[in-house]
């Protein structure tokens, strides 16, 4: 089988009734890595294993941003990293989405939603630009339906991701006095440019901690992109997806030099940027977990903390978004759910590939890269260099 991975955002506006209201694509992509490794500090646990899409939730959150003004955009701007690209953003961010969305030989299909209440009559000038720039679907939606409108929304989840990422909503996030649902999703299937035998897949050992636990670990022995990197004390290991449009990077500390914690710790001060670059290819013997990784994550504190804090409140100002001077939306949850599973491809190219380069058939490589203890894993996208997933798995 291909390696699945999927993500959503939800953004929940609810209504009140106040009288208070580099190039584009590399600054986008900048911006998107940078708000990444901040967000990363403020949701990462120490023994955990965590998946989530940076690029999910931070396309939720400017696709809102479109309907801010004053200092609630300004703060939006500043948390996202986004001050820099200001107006330019949706334009960046269109030419994003259709680069994802026609990606040759890996699916990636990422959309954006907009459920609005019948009688909120939408800006122009917003409305416009979730279709055309975000090519978002706009629709209407009664949030005071009978049995509670969380199931149309999470059916709509489902099925954007392939049935990966199921009930995002609980029973109750969503009552009458909610106006708009923004969503945004995003789904990956890609199948390894080196592929794994699944036949050699077998248990070994995963040390953590001082404990030891059972994985499947995968086996292959390929030429691959990698590097020692002294100024983090890891090896970093690049698996590319067939096309080599994709890769997911593996940053395994080195043991008995740095920990986990550490490495994430020194990449808090360094940014990760510098892990993608400087790559060798070399024969490689590399032995890598199978695993699945589900993560559910309620986004509103940890924004807050980042600083996005107007956009919550009731001084905040999305008086883009209508010209119902008798409303005043603000953010009120957003919550984002991930799911990977990495495993060896079963597809019929992926085998006919192993048929015609079977790794037996080559000299047996010296160097290894065994992945046996805890690391941390980026899926980017190599053409234009944003990461889409990122994570630690622990065992």
């Amino acid at each position: 089988m291909k390696n699945h991975i999927a993500s959503a955002a939800v953004l929940l506006f609810f209504l009140y009734a106040s009288t208070v209201f580099a190039s584009d694509g590399g600054k986008l992509s900048t911006a998107i890595n940078d708000f990444s490794q901040r967000l990363d500090g403020k949701i990462r646990k120490e023994g955990e294993s965590v998946v989530y899409s940076p690029y999910s939730i931070h396309s939720a959150l400017a696709m809102a941003s479109v309907g801010a003004k004053g200092e609630t955009l300004k703060e939006m701007r500043s948390v996202l990293s986004l001050t820099t690209l200001g107006d330019a953003t949706n334009s960046a961010y269109h030419d994003l989405i259709k680069k994802l969305n026609s990606a040759p030989y890996a699916t990636v299909k990422t959309g954006n939603a907009l459920f609005c209440a019948p009688d909120l009559e939408l800006k122009n000038t917003f409305r416009n630009e979730v279709e055309t720039q975000y090519l978002g679907n706009v629709s209407k939606f009664d949030f005071g339906a009978k049995g509670g409108p969380e199931k149309a929304v999470n059916d709509y989840v489902e099925k954007k991701t392939n049935g990966m990422i199921k009930n995002m909503l609980d029973e109750g996030s969503v009552d009458g006095s909610t106006i708009m649902i923004l969503i945004n999703t995003l789904f990956f299937n890609g199948t390894w440019a080196n592929t794994f035998e699944e036949g050699w897949t077998d248990e070994q050992d995963f040390h953590v901690d001082g404990e030891t636990k059972k994985v499947k670990m995968m086996h292959t022995e390929e030429d691959f992109d990698w590097k020692y990197d002294s100024d983090i004390s890891s090896q970093v290991l690049k698996m590319d997806f067939f096309g080599r449009r994709f890769a997911l990077y593996i940053v395994l500390p080195k043991e008995h030099e740095t920990d986990i914690n550490s490495l994430e710790k020194a990449l808090d001060g360094m940014g990760i940027t510098g892990i993608f670059q400087g790559l060798a290819n070399i024969p490689l013997r590399v032995n890598v977990p199978k695993f699945k990784i589900a993560t559910k994550l309620d986004m509103t504190p940890i924004l807050k903390d980042l600083g996005m804090k107007q956009a919550f409140g009731t001084s905040a100002d999305f008086s883009g978004i209508s010209d119902d001077v008798e409303l005043s939306p603000r953010l009120d949850k957003v919550i984002h759910q991930a799911v990977i599973e990495v495993r060896e491809t079963g597809t019929v190219a992926a085998a006919a590939t192993v048929g015609i380069m079977p790794a037996m058939s080559r000299p047996r490589p010296e160097q290894q890269f065994t992945a046996d203890h805890p690391f941390l894993f980026f899926l980017r996208n190599s053409e234009t260099g944003q990461v889409l997933f990122r994570g630690k798995f622990t065992g």
